[in-house]
């Protein structure tokens, strides 16, 4: 369960065995290769400054987002934050890309949350549900695959 306590910034990871891990609000998380801890994966130091006609509540098919990110997309970006590629369906396994030079992701998708892999075994989470937040991929290694998954909270 994921509960997000803004008015104290931070968000709380409860596990089933009563162990909780503490992470800035507005991070996802990611696992530690054999380890099943989480870590975090970290927003751009701007982030939400840079959307444009974020969409609406509804979702709205077209609307931009970060980046000019539209939804319903994640897309990918390189060191230049121009766009090198953009993932609309769910999947129960990777969609691999061949790129090596993604740096940051947007995921416009409201009920859906996109799990990044990368090349050193990490899997990071970027969260459903804002449009406007650009997140830095490289602070935990090279991404090589994502994955679009259904539910609206990411599990660690």
């Amino acid at each position: 369960m994921l509960v997000r306590l803004k008015s104290l910034g931070l968000a709380i990871v409860a596990v089933a065995v009563a162990a909780a891990f503490v992470i800035p609000a507005g991070v996802a998380s990611a696992t530690e290769p054999g380890s099943g801890q989480v870590v975090a994966v970290p927003l751009t130091e701007n982030s939400g400054a840079q959307a444009s006609n974020t969409r609406g509540s509804g979702g709205e098919v077209g609307a931009s987002g970060a980046l000019g990110c539209a939804y319903p997309y994640a897309c990918l970006y390189n060191a230049n934050q121009a766009k090198v590629g953009q993932f609309q369906v769910v999947t129960s396994g990777w969609q691999a890309f061949g790129r090596t030079d993604v740096y940051y992701a947007v995921n416009t998708r409201n009920d859906d949350v996109v799990y990044i892999r990368y090349t050193n075994g990490r899997v990071g989470c970027l969260g459903s549900g804002n449009a406007s937040l650009v997140w830095n991929l490289r602070a935990l290694g090279v991404p090589n695959g994502i994955r679009i998954d259904s539910s609206s909270v990411c599990f660690p």
